[in-house]
Order: C-alpha cells, then structure tokens, then sequence
C-alpha cells in the first residue's frame, strides 16, 4: 500500500509499506504514519482505495523481543480523495506556509479538513526545529516549558517574558488539544467558513512565533 501525505513544504509524500487490511489496518511499528495520512490499496477485484486514517495507535509489547510490537490504525473511506499534489492559493494576511496547506481546502470548502492541516504543519515546524518526535500537547509541554526552553517564541523581556512565554506554551498546547485533535479522530465535526478562518488565522500566529525562534536558532 501507500502513504500519502503533504509535507510541510507543502510537497507531497509517498511512503510505500507492506500491511494487513480488516477492519483496522496492522502496519509494522517503524512505520512513519499518522492521523489525516491517506492510504491507497488495492483491493481483491484489482481496483484501488483510497481511505484517511483517523486513529493511529502503537502497540509495543515488554516481551516476544518485539516480535508483536506493530501500528493498529483505524480509517474512514474518502469520498472525494484530496489530491495529492495540492494546489496551491494564497490566504492574503495569513502565515505563507499556513496558506500553502490550507489555502486551497479553505477555497474548496473543506474546512474542517484546511484547520486539521494547518495545525499539523505547527507541529510538524516545532518538531523540525526541536528535534523532537513526540506529538501533541507533550511535544508543547516540553519544547516550551522552564526559563530557557528549547524554543524561545517571547517578544517581551524581563517578567513579562516570563508570562508571555507561559501563555505560549499553553496556547501551542490547547492548539493541539482543541483544534487539531478533535478534527482527526473521525469525528463529524463541522467547520464553518468563518470558523475555520479564526483557527487559521491563530495557527498562522503560531507560525509567526516560530519563525522568530528559528531566527534565535540560527
């Protein structure tokens, strides 16, 4: 089967793999897969599928020396598959790498779908410049956290870098938990087009937070 997936320079990814297809799908555990990815299989007629994984769990076991450790990922068919070289169309005002992943969605009218992606580039931006592979709010939790953390996103100085700095890592965590998360789990979750602009217009902040970062990094 294969794995696709834009990156975060908005260029699409293919990751062929070897899996077992059921009501879930078994990959092997270093499997470079996770939630929104869609995956393309042949069927026994010989036409492909297309379905987007919706939950992506690693299962590793103390014992077997790893014999049983593997990935159980659970999907959604795809009624309309995204395309996999997207186009892209720019959000004037917003983050340029928030308008590539999302703009076009936004414009199609996939809403739920461009907040989900716009997301996902945030975190995949903090675990390029941190180094990191956890994700989520652990990822945010420990990349912002203490007096000199991995990533420096303050403009203020002083006590009031102290705050703001918190207040970043909180916002970088509830981006995760409240927006991106609940958009991936196969839930039915509906997106407004004025709603999915208020998120995309908080995650190109964050992106803007991050570019300052980079810039301390260098």
């Amino acid at each position: 089967m294969k794995i696709h997936r834009i990156g975060d320079d908005g260029e699409p990814q293919t990751t062929e793999v070897k899996a077992h297809v059921g009501p879930t799908m078994l990959l092997p555990i270093k499997t470079d897969v996770e939630e929104g990815d869609l995956v393309e299989y042949d069927l026994p007629s010989g036409k492909s599928r297309t379905v987007e994984l919706t939950r992506v769990v690693h299962h590793q076991s103390p014992t077997a020396g790893g014999r049983l450790n593997h990935i159980e990922a659970e999907y959604a068919p795809v009624s309309r598959p995204q395309p996999l070289v997207r186009p892209t169309f720019d959000l004037p005002g917003l983050h340029p790498t928030i308008s590539a992943a999302s703009g076009a969605l936004y414009r199609d009218g996939h809403y739920r779908q461009a907040v989900r992606e716009a997301f996902q580039v945030v975190e995949h931006r903090v675990q390029k410049l941190s180094g990191r592979q956890d994700t989520g709010t652990s990822l945010m939790g420990a990349v912002f956290s203490g007096a000199t953390p991995t990533l420096d996103i303050t403009r203020a100085t002083g006590r009031n870098a102290l705050d703001e700095r918190e207040g970043f890592k909180l916002l970088f965590m509830g981006a995760m938990l409240g927006l991106k998360n609940p958009r991936g789990h196969g839930t039915a979750l509906v997106d407004t087009a004025d709603d999915a602009m208020e998120s995309l217009a908080f995650a190109s902040l964050l992106m803007r937070r991050l570019d300052l970062a980079e810039q301390r990094l260098q």
